[in-house]
């Protein structure tokens, strides 16, 4: 008997093979411009004026921004669950039953898995997910953000592509390590590609789009160009943080004459709980 296909989450859009979270406030093109004006700031207070690149009709892709012949392309990642058969199992266990489900998904093998660590029933015909996500799960996005930001640029010598997760929001600790990971892996295919340029959010309740950011550089050890930029983004190679994040997503189904429910995620086991069990936490 075939699986029953889940409805799309609230909140969420289909998009290709992903459900992706869609912000409430600010559309898709807000969003973009948003980031786009953060991080060329960045650069300046560095002391180096980043050029827009203009788009023609002649090039169909081009970089984002220019520095001599340093190339910077500017892009972001949101919350968001693949389409597969672990995940659609999990949302239709959701749809049809009336508990409170706390559950952990992560990368194995190359492959997202995902743990249930707690279910308890619920009343009032509620029903409330917690799916909490390692940053292992980002990889394959990642990944195909770098390969398409590297395809478009064949004018610079160097590049540097920026990539902001205040719409997916993990801790700076854990994204160097999962992109130094990748970067270590695949990095020998973007010769031209210096480096990883993260923004995150400055503290835990900050605004996700504000002028303030925290970033950290990741270095590709495969590019062997240099350049005065690089030197000076080596100063925020260090990534340190005394709390683990991660993307934490939350699905709610209750009767319209519900109007408030229980915190949902109150009993989830913590990072101590999640490591005693073998599952991945920081990866150090």
């Amino acid at each position: 008997m075939d699986q029953p296909q889940p409805p799309i989450p609230d909140g969420y859009e289909l998009i290709g093979d992903e459900y992706v979270h869609k912000d409430i406030l600010l559309s898709e093109r807000e969003i973009q411009k948003q980031i786009e004006t953060n991080v060329p700031s960045f650069f300046n207070k560095m002391g180096y004026k980043m050029m827009k690149v203009p788009q023609t009709k002649h090039i169909a892709r081009t970089v984002d921004y220019d520095y001599e012949d340093l190339g910077l392309e500017v892009t972001s990642i949101r919350e968001y669950l693949p389409r597969n058969d672990e995940v659609d199992k999990l949302l239709v266990r959701h749809e049809q039953t009336n508990s409170r489900i706390c559950a952990y998904m992560f990368l194995q093998d190359g492959k997202p898995k995902i743990e249930i660590l707690d279910e308890k029933p619920s009343e009032n015909n509620q029903s409330i997910l917690c799916l909490r996500q390692h940053v292992t799960c980002y990889r394959p996005k990642i990944i195909g953000k770098i390969i398409d930001k590297y395809s478009q640029d064949e004018d610079h010598r160097i590049q540097i592509i920026a990539i902001d997760f205040r719409l997916a929001h993990f801790d700076p600790l854990s994204l160097k390590t999962e992109i130094k990971t990748i970067l270590t892996s695949v990095g020998m295919e973007f010769p031209a590609l210096a480096g990883i340029l993260v923004c995150t959010p400055t503290h835990l309740n900050s605004d996700m789009l504000s002028d303030e950011s925290y970033y950290v550089f990741i270095n590709n050890s495969y590019c062997n160009s240099q350049h005065p930029i690089l030197e000076q983004l080596n100063n925020f190679s260090s990534a340190t943080t005394s709390y683990w994040l991660t993307v934490n997503q939350i699905f709610i189904k209750k009767p319209s004459n519900l109007l408030t429910i229980s915190f949902p995620c109150f009993d989830c086991p913590d990072k101590d709980e999640l490591e005693r069990r073998g599952l991945p936490t920081f990866q150090l």
